[in-house]
């Protein structure tokens, strides 16, 4: 029973007490310098900053702005059209095709040991390279074989005078034409009256 009434202290006995009261006042003193660190810290913000559409535009939706510009104005000059606007929507994006010089080796290695036995190693390297140009500031560009045009997806065009049908039609034969698209690609709507 003497037991049970013993102090903490008692318990360590005389050899640990004084080591197990130093580990204990250093782990509270610790303890409190953490929680008194956070507990006059502010909390950190987070900046998110959105990035600049100016500078992260695509080759796509510049070249979808450049077809709609010429668009717009051959379309603007059809006689009744009135105010028109237009969008373009490409399906890809301009397409280059690069020279590339090509180089290829083929080994082949036939092997007999005293045996009787053979081996026919076959060794293939090959190593494609673009073909550059040197311009100006010696910046270096690929030489381009072949430029595709990009596939258009479809147009929209909305004019002040497409509530006349044959105004409509020419809107769409133009656009037809301009572009070599078929009409179940280009949608003429008039403008809403205001």
């Amino acid at each position: 029973m003497e037991d049970n009434k013993k102090g903490i202290w008692d318990r360590f006995g005389d050899k640990h007490k004084y080591t197990t009261g130093i580990l204990i006042g250093t782990l509270i003193i610790g303890v409190s310098l953490f929680g008194a660190g956070q507990w006059g810290a502010k909390p950190k913000e987070t900046v998110v900053r959105p990035i600049e559409t100016a500078i992260a535009e695509t080759e796509i939706e510049r070249t979808e702005q450049a077809l709609e510009r010429r668009l717009k104005a051959i379309l603007s000059q059809v006689e009744g059209a009135g105010q028109v606007d237009v969008s373009v929507f490409l399906a890809t994006g301009i397409r280059y095709e690069y020279a590339v010089n090509v180089s290829a080796n083929k080994r082949v290695i036939d092997e007999k040991d005293q045996g009787g036995g053979v081996r026919l190693t076959t060794e293939d390297n090959s190593s494609d390279q673009y073909v550059l140009i040197r311009g100006n500031q010696t910046q270096e560009q690929p030489v381009v074989i072949q430029e595709s045009s990009p596939q258009i997806q479809g147009v929209l065009i909305v004019a002040d005078g497409a509530k006349n049908p044959v105004v409509k039609s020419k809107l769409l034969q133009a656009t037809r034409v301009a572009l070599g698209l078929e009409s179940h690609r280009i949608q003429v709507l008039p403008r809403e009256d205001r």
